[in-house]
């Protein structure tokens, strides 16, 4: 019993120590200009935002960043370090002898035989020519429908909303009335839906379509509202997938507008060059 009543006595001290530290404290930040308090509340408001705003884009299951194509070591014809020079000679020239030894055997080929390879050759050449070669823009369309106009342009950088943070689009932005209907600039399946309109560019669509070269092109759209798609549906070009929000992203672009950005093979490219 004597230890607990000495364990309580203990923590009243401890606490009555706390409070009147915390009075000398309140006191003295009262003491302080009020300019230093303006700059301390400013910091901590800044801070505050800033530690929000990278918890919500932690939250986008949206990888952003594509894997940059290795380079090679070693150029074609180039020579190896553990090879000695005559070594180097010596493969040459049997590289060499074979390709004598190859022409020659072909120069005794018969006329028919020739003839045979070279209507083949013909057939092939004119079979892949006839195959039609696939390009994006003649698939692709404007993905507002009525209206819209680019603002924003690919890695433009702005000051959001306040001016207190500075960003890059990492697409195009179209400002139009809201309301307008947003359509898919092309066909696939819905990837990703992502419903947070408190983020920088609001409630997101993803949209993947593989193209006939074996192509796979990723298409955003941010800042929507009412979105039309659930995450697994199919999509044909042209279906309305939302409609264009309201987002005062900066001063230097119209509050209503969506933010379009489009992947190939998982690398960021520029959409405007494709409208």
């Amino acid at each position: 019993m004597n230890i607990l009543n000495s364990g309580k006595e203990k923590i009243l001290k401890v606490y009555n120590l706390s409070k009147i530290k915390l009075k000398e404290i309140i006191n003295k930040i009262k003491g302080l200009p009020t300019f230093i308090k303006r700059i301390g509340i400013y910091c901590l408001v800044v801070l505050v935002m800033f530690s929000y705003m990278a918890w919500q884009k932690s939250r986008l299951p949206l990888d952003i960043i594509g894997e940059l194509p290795k380079n090679e070591t070693q150029q074609p014809g180039e020579k190896k370090n553990n090879e000695l020079p005559w070594e180097i000679d010596e493969i040459e020239r049997e590289d060499r002898g074979v390709e004598e030894k190859t022409e020659k055997k072909d120069e005794k080929r018969d006329e028919s035989e020739e003839k045979t390879i070279l209507e083949e050759e013909k057939t092939t050449v004119e079979e892949e020519t006839a195959q039609p070669v696939f390009n994006i823009k003649d698939k692709i369309i404007w993905p507002v429908e009525g209206s819209g106009e680019i603002q924003g342009h690919f890695k433009q950088p702005f000051n959001f909303r306040d001016g207190s943070f500075e960003y890059k689009l990492d697409g195009i932005l179209i400002a139009a009335p809201k309301g307008s209907k947003v359509r898919a600039a092309l066909p696939g399946v819905v990837k990703d839906v992502v419903r947070e309109t408190s983020y920088l560019y609001g409630n997101v669509v993803k949209i993947s379509y593989v193209d006939p070269n074996g192509d796979t092109w990723d298409v955003y759209y941010y800042n929507l509202d009412n979105i039309q798609v659930e995450e697994g549906q199919k999509v044909s070009i042209g279906d309305s997938i939302g409609y264009v929000g309201s987002n005062l992203l900066s001063s230097l672009f119209s509050e209503s507008h969506i933010v379009l950005e489009i992947k190939k093979n998982n690398v960021l490219i520029d959409p405007q060059p494709y409208f």
